[in-house]
């Protein structure tokens, strides 16, 4: 029964994030601020949310591919491979 308890607090997490991300949308802040306020407003403030070692583990995963997927998105590759072209043309080049 404690698998419900985890999955019924991480959708709580979720959809009210994504309630957040809306309401924080049409004053121009970012998602990833909507995301953290769901967090310390379900969590530590209110404690409606309380996170056992399985529901921590899926939140720690969770964050690492949150973050794993912001890097990729800021990841230009179009500019990262002209910066080696050019650093390989300046070698050949003057050494």
């Amino acid at each position: 029964m404690d698998i419900y308890h985890d999955l019924l607090a991480i959708g709580l997490l979720l959809a009210f994030a994504k309630l957040l991300e809306g309401v924080f949308k049409r004053f121009g802040l970012n998602a990833i601020i909507a995301y953290a306020t769901a967090g310390v407003i379900l969590g530590p403030v209110s404690g409606v949310v309380e996170t056992s070692d399985s529901t921590q583990l899926l939140l720690s995963l969770g964050i690492f591919v949150f973050f794993f997927l912001i890097g990729l998105d800021e990841l230009d590759i179009g500019g990262f491979l002209r910066a080696i072209r050019e650093s390989w043309s300046w070698r050949r080049c003057c050494h």
